[in-house]
C-alpha cells in the first residue's frame, strides 16, 4: 500500500551531502556537464562554454545551487530571475545519487534564495517522460499550467 495522499516521502540524502550557491569555482564542473550533454569533446569549444558559464554566473539575475557529496559536485540547479519570477533553466543529479531527495533539496534551496531576492513565482519546464521531476514538482506544490507543443519542419 502506498503513502497517504499529501504525505512526505522519506528521503535518504547521504549524510555528507551539502548544498551551496553556485560560484566561479563551479565553472569547470558546469562546463564539463554542458559539453557532455551536447557531446562536445573539443577543448576549444569546452573553453568557450567555460567562458559563457563564468559570465552567466556573474550576472545579477543568475541563481544557482550546487549539491556536493564531500567535495565532489553531484548535481546542480540554475535559473534566471526575470522581474519577480524565477525561470529554472536546468536541474541535474548524477544517476548514482538519484531517488534520494537531492533534486527536491536543490529545488527547495534555489526557491529559498529566490524568495530572499523578492521572487514571487518559480517556473520550469520538464519533458513529458521525466516522471521523477513531475513528482518533485507536485510534492513541492507546483501546478501544471501549460502544455508545450513543437513541430519539426523539414530543412
Amino acid at each position: 500500500m502506498g503513502q497517504p495522499k499529501g504525505a512526505r516521502r522519506k528521503v535518504f540524502i547521504p549524510q555528507n551531502v551539502r548544498f551551496r550557491p553556485t560560484n566561479v569555482s563551479d565553472v569547470e564542473y558546469r562546463a564539463r556537464y554542458a559539453a557532455g550533454c551536447n557531446e562536445i569533446t573539443e577543448e576549444t569549444k569546452i573553453h568557450e562554454i567555460k567562458e559563457r558559464i563564468r559570465a552567466n554566473i556573474e550576472e545579477p539575475d543568475y541563481l544557482g545551487i550546487v549539491a556536493l557529496h564531500g567535495e565532489r559536485r553531484i548535481g546542480h540547479v540554475e535559473g534566471r530571475i526575470q522581474g519577480t519570477q524565477l525561470m529554472i533553466e536546468d536541474i541535474y543529479v548524477e544517476e548514482a545519487y538519484r531517488s534520494r531527495g537531492i533534486g527536491r533539496c536543490l529545488l527547495e534551496s534555489i526557491i529559498t534564495l529566490a524568495r530572499d531576492r523578492g521572487v514571487t513565482m518559480v517556473m520550469f519546464y520538464t519533458e513529458p517522460d521525466n516522471v521523477p521531476m513531475q513528482k518533485i514538482a507536485k510534492r513541492l506544490g507546483f501546478s501544471l499550467t501549460r502544455l508545450y507543443y513543437e513541430k519539426r519542419l523539414a530543412d
